[in-house]
């Protein structure tokens, strides 16, 4: 039977400083979690202001430049009013590429 070799100083200070990192790290990840779960329950409490859908669009683009991909981009035009003022917006949503060869698979 053989006898393990015991851990050097220097291992042990690097298993030591390697720990550290990741507590330091997990602790540091935390708060940041929490800061951003205090902003997103402060704002669940806001009003929603009355507004309507005035479009929805969906835009298809065929690009051959960049190795036959196929693109769609998503637009919504909305109407709303906050404090007796009327807003529009006309924001871009999401962006999906997908390569022309794979199209068959939807």
């Amino acid at each position: 039977m053989t006898t393990p070799t015991p851990v050097t100083p220097g291992q042990y200070r690097i298993f030591a400083g390697f720990a550290g990192f990741l507590i330091l790290s997990g602790a540091a990840l935390s708060l940041f979690g929490v800061f951003f779960l205090k902003t997103t329950l402060a704002s669940y409490t806001w009003p929603s202001p009355p507004g309507q859908v005035q479009a929805v669009t969906s835009n298809l683009y065929y690009s051959e430049s960049h190795g036959s991909i196929k693109t769609y981009r998503d637009t919504v035009a909305d109407q709303y009013a906050v404090a007796a003022i009327s807003y529009t917006g006309d924001r871009s949503g999401a962006t999906v590429h997908l390569p022309l060869k794979n199209c068959w698979r939807f």
